[in-house]
């Protein structure tokens, strides 16, 4: 017999009904719910990501004028000693007194690189170094595939303590007036390579022109038995 309900039907069944919903959170180790992103921390999210586009355009920047630098391929002067010659020369009383002039063809052998030699020192060695003199020649702007002429005076003056005028004396193979004399002309130059507008590149570099042979000419002159193609590099 079919039961029969208050108001003369069956009574309800839930037994093609749905299940009742279940609802799940999700909750961290610590019991606490993941905390989404406030006003508050929206600029600092800005900030880090414009410093690493800044970074980002930077490592780009250097990389381009790396690659740049890299296909110019840009190469240092050449330096020719063409005259070097010493006159008045005179030994007196421990003192080496002399007047020399130093003559330099220099030449740009870069087709896309303009060069600026700039802070250029000139230094005169006898034998192991033994200082003679020092000077400064002044500086060279050289356009592409361009050579010029640079002249210098030196002056032989001073003391033992300053010049090495002691060591010169006490060596035989000093020998100006009967013999030919070997001096060594050392170089430090402050290089910038220019290309176009806005890529440049500064460089030290180093000038050695090494066992210079002086022959007596006339009175006590000395010059220059032939033209030295002096030896560039970068300088450490």
């Amino acid at each position: 017999m079919t039961p029969v309900g208050v108001d003369g039907h069956p009574p309800y069944s839930n037994a093609f009904s749905y299940p009742p919903q279940t609802f799940y959170t999700t909750t961290t180790a610590s019991g606490f719910r993941p905390s989404q992103p406030t006003n508050s921390q929206t600029p600092h999210l800005a900030i880090r990501r414009l410093i690493l586009l800044v970074v980002v355009l930077l490592v780009l920047v250097c990389a381009s004028i790396a690659i740049a630098w890299l296909s110019l391929n840009p190469r240092l002067p050449l330096i020719t000693l063409n005259s070097f010659t010493i006159s008045n020369f005179t030994l007196f009383k421990s003192q080496l007194v002399s007047n020399s002039d130093i003559e330099l063809t220099v030449r740009n052998p870069n087709k896309k690189v303009t060069l600026r030699l700039e802070s250029f020192n000139v230094v005169v060695w006898y034998r192991e170094k033994v200082p003679l003199s020092r000077t400064w020649m002044e500086d060279l702007h050289l356009e592409k595939k361009t050579e010029t002429v640079s002249k210098a005076k030196l002056g032989f003056e001073g003391r033992d303590e300053i010049s090495g005028c002691k060591k010169v004396l006490g060596d035989s193979g000093w020998n100006l007036r009967n013999g030919s004399v070997i001096l060594n002309v050392e170089m430090s130059i402050s290089a910038k390579f220019r290309a176009g507008d806005w890529l440049t590149m500064r460089k030290s570099i180093s000038v050695s022109c090494n066992k210079v042979e002086l022959v007596p000419a006339y009175n006590g002159t000395g010059k220059l038995h032939e033209h030295r193609q002096c030896l560039v590099g970068v300088s450490v």
